[in-house]
């Protein structure tokens, strides 16, 4: 996941950030509208398209890009995702306590249990 971070998120993080400074003309040589409408002048040029239709193309395709790699990452775990639904659909028989601790230990750090909960006495 920390590879995923890296090589997708952060660097279209950048770009989004780009655009929407240089866009509002935040002020700096790179983030000036100047350099916005160079830039896209030259997209508009090589694609033969109009500039605004340019930011939409991209961001439709960014989000069909992320739901693909979203898709190989839920694939390539989809033996833990499994098991996490079979423990999740597990009426409260066998194995529920089990469930209320893992989510206890995620969402209260490791060996926590939630406020107002006694931990019984062994």
């Amino acid at each position: 996941m920390r590879a995923f971070f890296l090589y997708w998120f952060l660097p279209l993080a950048g770009f989004w950030g780009w655009f929407f400074a240089a866009r509002f003309d935040v002020g700096y040589v790179v983030f000036s509208r100047e350099v916005y409408d160079k830039t896209f002048a030259v997209y508009e040029a090589l694609l033969g398209m109009d500039a605004d239709a340019i930011a939409w193309l991209m961001a439709e395709a960014i989000v069909f890009d992320s739901f693909i790699l979203l898709a190989i990452i839920a694939f390539r775990r989809r033996t833990k995702i499994a098991a996490f639904i079979r423990e999740w659909r597990n009426p409260a028989g066998e194995g529920s306590d089990r469930l209320q601790e893992r989510y206890d230990s995620i969402a209260y750090g490791s060996g926590a249990r939630a406020p107002g909960k006694v931990r019984e006495a062994v």
